[in-house]
């Protein structure tokens, strides 16, 4: 009898754990409300940036990618150049960024800037 409750244990840890990521997963990012959220990280932390994004003077894009970790990475490459990657984890939102500067920093470093983008989510 103890070997039977043990082992119904042992299948219902199994079916919770299972439970848990099937949730986590279902409410991971996708890589347009990843896109959505940097930007409007971007526009909250510098609000002078929405009028040279409608310039004709200025280049200015974001664009949005999966790692082969698994990772969504926006580029947001600046009106000044530099190329600053969020590495952004799709469940939790977690994120880091990492800065290159064609001409200055010629290699990708990472930056102190870290951030949930969950919380920028319209």
């Amino acid at each position: 009898m103890k070997k039977i409750i043990r082992i119904f244990g042992i299948l219902c840890m199994a079916l919770c754990l299972l439970a848990c990521n099937t949730k986590n997963q279902k409410d991971a990012l996708t890589k347009e409300q990843a896109l959505e959220a940097v930007k409007n990280y971007c526009f909250e932390t510098n609000p002078e940036l929405k009028n040279l994004t409608d310039s004709e003077t200025t280049t200015i894009y974001w664009d949005a990618t999966v790692n082969e970790d698994q990772k969504i990475v926006v580029l947001y490459r600046s009106y000044t150049g530099a190329e600053i990657r969020f590495y952004i984890d799709p469940v939790s939102g977690e994120t880091y960024t990492t800065e290159l500067v064609p001409g200055i920093i010629d290699e990708e470093k990472r930056t102190d800037e870290n951030l949930n983008v969950r919380d920028y989510l319209d």
